[in-house]
Order: C-alpha cells, then structure tokens, then sequence
C-alpha cells in the first residue's frame, strides 16, 4: 500500500515537473497564445492558440547525420505500441551542425488522431528521410507527458 501510494506521489510529481518545463508566451499584436516544450530536447511540441480559438499543434524532431543531403524528404515515427506515423512527403529541412554533422529537421502540422496517438504510446524511434534515431524509453515517456501539457488549457 505505502509502494502504491509511493509510485502515484512520484508520477505526480514528475508530471507536474515536465509541466513547469512548458513556455507560454502571449503575442502582443495578435494575443495568440503559444505554448513550447523545451527546445533542448530533439522532439519539440508546440500548440499555437489563436484568438478566435484555432488550435494548431506541430511537432518538431531532430536527427543528425553525416552527409549533406538536399532535397531530402520523409518521416516514420515508431510507437511502443506497434504503430507508426509516416510523412513521406515531408520536407526535411537541413542545417549545419557541431563538428562534422548535419542537423535534420522534420515540422509538421499534427493531426488529431496524430495528437492522441502521440498521447497513448511514447515514440521509441524515428526515421527522417535515411537518418534513424532510438528515442531513450525515459525520452520517449517524457515526450508524452510533456505533449499533455501542451495539451490541457
């Protein structure tokens, strides 16, 4: 009973914590509001509410790799729960990183079915154009406690 009650304080508390991460800020021309999770992080959520209540949630994710590619397109994320996302039209955008290596970066505009399947199984990998990278299991259940952050008003 103690290890119950135990286990529920620290999931509590570690919650609360990812939601402290979360940065709101109010546009002062148009009192849109958006809210950010950290963008140390490879995976960046991001909710934009607008004025008249519009609701836009993107997702940002972060590969590195050691070739320049341009042109490259194409996203697949994995879930722990056998699902998968894929985008493989998406455009990937493509910077230079430290050292020898190119930043990846997949943004796109999340679907609600996207957004709850984002929400019911964390990401344990994802594939931008042919750079693979294994989300930690702590990353990925971070990633969706801080998506249902984002998510409540």
């Amino acid at each position: 009973m103690k290890l119950t009650i135990l286990l529920i304080f620290f999931s509590i508390s570690a919650w609360c914590q990812n939601c402290s991460m979360i940065k709101v800020e109010i546009d002062k021309f148009d009192s849109s509001i958006t809210k950010t999770s950290p963008i140390s992080n490879p995976c960046i959520f991001l909710k934009k509410i607008k004025k008249n209540g519009d609701t836009l949630v993107y997702l940002r994710l972060t590969a590195l790799g050691r070739s320049l590619t341009v042109d490259a397109q194409g996203l697949i994320i994995l879930f722990a729960n056998g699902t998968r996302i894929e985008h493989p039209e998406l455009k990937i955008k493509t910077k230079v990183s430290e050292g020898s290596e190119w930043k990846y970066i997949a943004f796109l505009r999340l679907s609600a079915g996207e957004i709850t399947q984002l929400m019911n199984s964390p990401i344990t990998d994802y594939r931008i154009y042919i750079y693979d990278t294994v989300v930690a299991k702590n990353d990925g259940a971070t990633n969706v406690n801080l998506l249902k952050c984002i998510m409540t008003d």
